[in-house]
């Protein structure tokens, strides 16, 4: 089963539920970051499934702030909008490499036709 196949899966289990629950709550009563290998035991899943919980967190609305840091929740304005320069970093930074992959011989020689 390919790996998006697998978070499908995943999604659609009590497990996820519970986890986006407690990822949430967990971070918002904390009030400071914590290292995703912390989360991954305290939680019970893989580092995949943890950045998916963060995605879906986002995705919903809820500001998870994370860097080297850790995750954190967002609770101030200068949070939620480093979250957001962070996240525009991130997508510009994927788009310079689509940009250049799609350019590339290797790619060319890979799709034409």
């Amino acid at each position: 089963m390919n790996y998006r196949k697998q978070m499908d899966k995943f999604k659609e289990t009590t497990l996820y539920k519970n986890c986006y629950y407690k990822f949430v709550n967990f971070l918002r009563m904390s009030g400071h970051p914590h290292k995703s290998k912390d989360l991954q035991v305290v939680l019970g899943i893989s580092g995949s499934e943890l950045r998916q919980l963060a995605q879906h967190a986002r995705r919903s609305g809820t500001l998870i702030c994370s860097g080297s840091y850790g995750y954190r929740y967002a609770d101030t304005r200068k949070d939620a909008e480093a979250t957001v320069k962070h996240l525009k970093q991130r997508m510009r930074s994927l788009q310079s490499t689509i940009r250049v992959i799609e350019k590339s011989d290797h790619y060319k020689r890979l799709t034409k036709g």
